[in-house]
């Protein structure tokens, strides 16, 4: 059994469970809401009334923990690269973001393999990151003080492109998936299990509010404008929403109204089995911080 924690914009989600081929299983589940002023874009910034808020979840996390972070302070990038070594690769990273990451103090680079194989070119495709060290050390330091081995650190955006694999509805179909997080909006566009773009942008003005709808709408329009440029007049199947309320749930259905196509609630994964009312929507860049452990 493994441990993930999730840090989103004003939320901490807790999963334990495991995963195997094409299934992943959960034990427990739990979310912990944090007040203004701790976690900010998924910075910490008061690690004491962090520590605090996950107190209670100490004895159900163990002794080690992997988490998933979400903020638009680390930045990614897909890209396609010929073969390379490692060392070569990680250069390659480090060029792609140039200026924006280098303006971060010591930023750390990485990267994931999305595709092995570009159709029959001799290229791969892969999934770059740059993250100021900043940001890493402050969980560092929260866990080390709580006494929890932190084994890993995953971004929210790969997580997410390994949780669509436990969806085979999803199969041969171009989609969106759509969640918002303390008024951050953030879409990614698929294309079967094939991740094509995303983006994330704060919402203005307060659920109810036209400038709230409209920055939704720009969001999804930005995607579907994409999706034009690279596939012509071909029409999106399906945008999903995950881990919303259902006010929001609702603003996003008006806001996306224009697109033509059905928007609707993640779907359930047979895939993914649950130990209680788990609703893997809510829990998703969890569920697949577990993929690989």
């Amino acid at each position: 059994m493994n441990s993930i924690l999730y840090f989103g914009s004003d939320t901490v989600k807790f999963l334990r469970g495991s995963a195997g081929k094409n299934r992943v299983t959960i034990q427990d589940a739990a979310t912990v809401r944090l007040d203004e002023g701790i976690l900010l874009n998924g910075v910490i910034t008061d690690e004491r009334r962090l520590w605090e808020a996950l107190n209670g979840l100490q004895p159900r996390i163990g002794k080690h923990v992997d988490i998933v972070v979400e903020s638009s302070e680390i930045h990614t990038k897909a890209v396609e690269i010929p073969f390379l070594c490692p060392a070569a690769i990680r250069q390659t990273v480090r060029r792609e973001f140039g200026r924006d990451a280098d303006r971060d103090e010591e930023p750390i680079y990485d990267y994931a393999v999305l595709e092995n194989r570009v159709g029959n070119e001799n290229r791969g495709r892969i999934l770059c990151c740059a993250m100021s060290r900043a940001l890493l050390d402050g969980y560092r330091a929260l866990f080390s003080a709580m006494g929890v081995t932190l084994s890993s650190c995953d971004v929210g955006l790969h997580a997410l492109i390994r949780a669509v694999s436990l969806f085979p509805s999803f199969d041969r179909s171009a989609y969106v998936l759509t969640t918002v997080e303390r008024n951050r909006m953030s879409c990614a566009l698929f294309e079967g299990n094939r991740y094509l773009f995303s983006n994330s942008a704060r919402l203005e003005g307060d659920p109810e509010s036209e400038e709230y709808a409209s920055g939704m709408a720009a969001r999804l329009s930005a995607i579907q404008q994409f999706y034009k440029s690279e596939k012509g007049d071909v029409k999106l199947d399906h945008v999903y929403l995950y881990g919303l309320d259902g006010a929001v749930v609702s603003r996003c259905r008006e806001a996306a109204s224009f697109l033509g196509v059905p928007v609707d609630p993640l779907p359930d994964s047979p895939r993914i089995v649950r130990n209680g009312p788990v609703d893997a929507g809510t829990y998703l860049a969890a569920v697949g911080g577990l993929i690989g452990k």
